[in-house]
């Protein structure tokens, strides 16, 4: 995600910004990594790395078949806390795409899913220059999947959002906010310096798009980590 980018009473935690060393700690991954002993050994590398996120669809519109064999493995390495992000495809229908995301996840564990709003890199699927229809389909997205009760969130940044999605958007306010940004490191004081999207605090951050020694020693090569907030 950024690379040329919940059940309920999981996003509910983690209020406050806590230094590094307190937060629960992840990463969120693209590619198949279907090796328990990579999860199991990913959670040792590193003290609190409890969390991670796996993308289930495609930017282009699809189900990431990969996901369930990636949300498999990190399950039955005892990583419960995982969640999938979802890359929409503008023009193909909002609900359909959630729906067929969910139909397709079937009995696949996992809590929440974000979904990725930045610029689209598949032909035929890059976002309008319309901010506001943007906006529209963004909000037929998140009330499908909410209706489903799944839970949700929204994963961008602040150029990002701003050119998807507009300045004024804030359909999604309510819901958490898991946002990158790669100055700071692990620590999400930045976000207030920066704001977007109607939030007024975030969720989560993703700090670094180069992995760390950690993740790398497991196999996880430069996989995008974030922080809990």
């Amino acid at each position: 995600m950024l690379c040329y980018p919940i059940l309920l009473v999981l996003l509910c935690t983690a209020t406050t910004t806590r230094s590094s060393s307190l937060s629960t700690l992840g990463l969120d991954v693209s590619n198949s990594f279907d090796s328990t002993k990579q999860w199991t050994c990913l959670q040792s590398s590193t003290v609190n790395r409890t969390w991670g996120i796996v993308r289930a669809y495609h930017s282009y519109g699809g189900f990431d078949k990969n996901s369930i064999a990636t949300l498999n493995a990190a399950h039955a390495s005892g990583l419960t806390n995982m969640d999938v992000y979802l890359f929409p495809c503008s023009t193909k229908k909002a609900d359909a795409q959630a729906q067929d995301m969910v139909k397709q996840l079937g009995t696949t564990p996992w809590n929440s899913v974000w979904i990725d709003i930045e610029t689209n890199p598949s032909t035929g699927c890059g976002w309008s220059n319309n901010t506001k229809n943007n906006c529209q389909f963004l909000e037929e997205m998140i009330n499908y999947l909410s209706g489903t009760g799944t839970a949700v969130g929204v994963y961008s940044s602040h150029y990002e959002w701003s050119a998807v999605m507009g300045d004024s958007c804030t359909v999604a306010q309510h819901l958490p906010l898991w946002y990158a940004r790669y100055s700071y490191g692990a620590s999400c004081n930045d976000y207030s310096t920066l704001p977007f999207g109607g939030w007024m605090k975030p969720f989560a951050k993703q700090y670094s798009d180069q992995g760390d020694a950690g993740a790398t020693s497991c196999g996880f090569h430069s996989a995008d980590m974030n922080v809990r907030c």
